[in-house]
């Protein structure tokens, strides 16, 4: 047999077991004589419903991602049947767990073993039962049969299951710890430096392009769409000319949007519409260029000059059919999470993963720049509705909100610095915050118990809620890469003195520990991980 087949006769296993001593225990309590066996059934029923615990959530565990989270509930409780027997699963369980995987199986075995030997000893038939049904002849049954009902007479195999079980838990937790080491081996690390500085670049020459010559009124402002980019570049101008950002253009006095593309325009390679003369078609007023343009498909309106000169076209989307841009609706994630669902779709469980795999490469990527506060929440994170779109694209992709006007930054205090000491990186702890939101589909707030109120000495009643969901529910509700990921964020856990992204170690470090293990979630739920 496979190791995943073992693995379901062992499931199947242990609750005939536990019912067989549960019967037992019943025919007990109609017998005097065998009184004092009561309550050493009642701790190996407890002992064995421990173990099978323990069992249930290792496998669980192991199997996700190689079985679909929705489907595992149906794939546990079919124990031993034809799920159990496809290739395909053994196939990726094999893969995860590389060198490991006939260590599995011996363990495995071990625990198979240890719980014939017990069904054999409580004198079960062929199918995991007892041989008599009514407790009220189990001493008559008893003298016949001479099944062992002493805690001492099982003992070896309660002691070989625990100790393989225990095995087991240990070789899951550290294959899955390392997973996401093993990932990065063919996963470098984007040049994240360069995106902040294209990023950078792009917010003073959108602010610099609304110069509004045509003296409109109001502020003119961009949602700037987050993505994952894990693209591996050797230098700034690669980044640059491969990357292209997606913006939602808005003013504050009037509702018309205008969506487009920004992309480099190298000096070399023309612009991609054929029919743009780069050289005359420098913008410096975007307010009045949109107004005078015509769209046509994949047209470069003009382009924008940085302060290194190099150009950057922009691209008007062509509006999808039936969808008015001035009836766009911007949701902020505290709104999706705190308001009534008849207003907006119910974020699913795919949606959280890739939102939070969206928003820890972005904020790798926006990292002091003016696109993202270091003390950032579900209030900067946006979500478009387009009304004639479908509504399963409205969680695409989140977006963050910058009005173009003037920054002005505040430094913190001295007092904030040591007092908030155990946040050590802001950033990182925001994100975790965000991604807890993200996974219980409701505020922070909304999580907090008593016991998080008792907060002195601390950042306050949020570090609190955070630490304790981490410390004792995350893991089990989110499983072991996801609860990881957000312990590293809260806690700022890199082993690594300087906590700063913009240290490359510390970045690299993120990157693995986080964005890999998000990353891989996602594709473990999606069914592209093997």
């Amino acid at each position: 047999m496979s190791g995943l087949e073992i693995a379901g006769v062992v499931l199947g296993a242990l609750p005939l077991i536990i019912s067989a001593l549960e019967h037992y225990a019943e025919g007990i309590n109609t017998t005097k004589r065998y009184w004092k066996y009561k309550a050493e059934l009642r701790a190996l029923i407890l002992q064995i419903k421990t173990e099978r615990g323990i069992f249930v959530n290792t496998l669980e565990q192991l199997l996700t991602g190689i079985v679909r989270i929705e489907q595992m509930a149906n794939f546990v409780a079919s124990a031993g049947g034809q799920l159990w027997q496809e290739a395909h699963f053994d196939s990726k369980l094999r893969n995860r767990l590389k060198g490991s995987y006939e260590i599995y199986v011996e363990n495995m075995k071990g625990i198979e073993m240890a719980l014939r030997k017990m069904m054999k000893k409580l004198g079960l038939d062929p199918d995991g039962k007892p041989q008599f049904t009514d407790p009220s002849l189990f001493k008559q049954e008893y003298k016949r049969l001479k099944f062992s009902i002493s805690k001492a007479e099982h003992s070896e195999q309660i002691n070989d299951l625990r100790s393989f079980n225990q095995a087991l838990a240990r070789l899951t937790k550290q294959c899955l710890d390392l997973e996401p080491a093993r990932a990065l081996k063919t996963h470098n690390c984007p040049n994240f430096k360069a995106f902040r500085s294209y990023a950078k670049n792009l917010f003073e020459i959108l602010r610099s392009g609304f110069s509004c010559t045509g003296g409109c009124q109001g502020d003119h402002a961009v949602k700037l769409r987050l993505e994952n980019r894990t693209e591996v570049t050797k230098n700034d101008d690669d980044v640059s000319e491969n990357t292209h950002f997606r913006v939602v253009f808005m003013h504050t006095l009037h509702t018309h949007w205008r969506e487009a593309e920004i992309r480099c325009i190298l000096d070399e390679s023309p612009c991609l519409s054929p029919s743009l003369n780069v050289q005359s078609s420098q913008k410096q007023d975007l307010c009045v260029a949109f107004e005078k343009f015509q769209q046509s498909q994949d047209t470069c309106m003009g382009y924008l000059l940085d302060s290194m000169q190099r150009k950057h076209g922009i691209y008007p989307l062509t509006e999808t059919h039936g969808c008015n841009q001035q009836q766009w609706v911007a949701y902020s994630l505290r709104q999706i999470l705190t308001g009534p669902e008849d207003t907006h779709k119910r974020l699913t469980q795919h949606d959280k993963l890739r939102i939070a795999l969206d928003l820890s490469s972005s904020m790798l990527q926006l990292y002091k720049t003016p696109w993202l506060e270091e003390n950032w929440s579900d209030n900067d994170v946006y979500f478009l509705q387009k009304p004639g779109a479908k509504m399963v694209a409205m969680y695409e992709h989140p977006y963050v909100y910058r009005r173009l006007t003037p920054l002005i930054t505040i430094a913190p205090t001295q007092v904030q610095q040591t007092r908030y000491r155990v946040i050590r990186n802001q950033s990182l702890y925001s994100l975790g915050i965000l991604l807890i939101e993200l996974w219980y589909g409701t505020s922070i707030e909304q999580l907090q118990m008593p016991v998080d109120l008792d907060c002195q000495g601390t950042p306050g009643v949020t570090w609190c809620t955070a630490e304790r969901l981490v410390e004792n529910e995350l893991e089990f509700e989110a499983g072991i890469r996801y609860a990881d990921a957000v312990r590293r964020c809260v806690r700022c856990d890199f082993d690594r003195s300087d906590m700063s992204l913009e240290n490359e170690e510390f970045l690299q470090a993120v990157f693995q520990g986080v964005v890999i293990p998000l990353e891989m979630t996602l594709k473990q739920f999606s069914g592209q991980l093997s």
